[in-house]
């Protein structure tokens, strides 16, 4: 099932045209993952990677605007065992 969040859109996160400056997709991104690793799976993302020293890797990253709100969602879709 997908974890789903919005992200208002601000000012601060577009350029002079008024359009979405790209790298902020992948800031956005990267807090729903944190947001769902607390809220789905229980655990937090920073003790994830610095202490027990595991990374976390994305295939695919989707994001759709809807008027000054992004809706962003993530889905897992398989956990490998640990060494694959």
């Amino acid at each position: 099932m997908p974890f789903t969040t919005l992200r208002k859109v601000r000012f601060q996160h577009c350029d002079p045209a008024g359009i979405v400056f790209y790298p902020r997709y992948f800031e956005w991104l990267n807090s729903v993952v944190e947001d769902w690793f607390a809220e789905v799976v229980g655990h937090d993302f920073n003790e994830l990677h610095v202490a027990s020293r595991t990374g976390v890797p994305t295939a695919i990253f989707v994001a759709d605007l809807i008027e000054n709100r992004a809706r962003v969602e993530i889905e897992a879709t398989a956990v490998l065992p640990e060494n694959q």
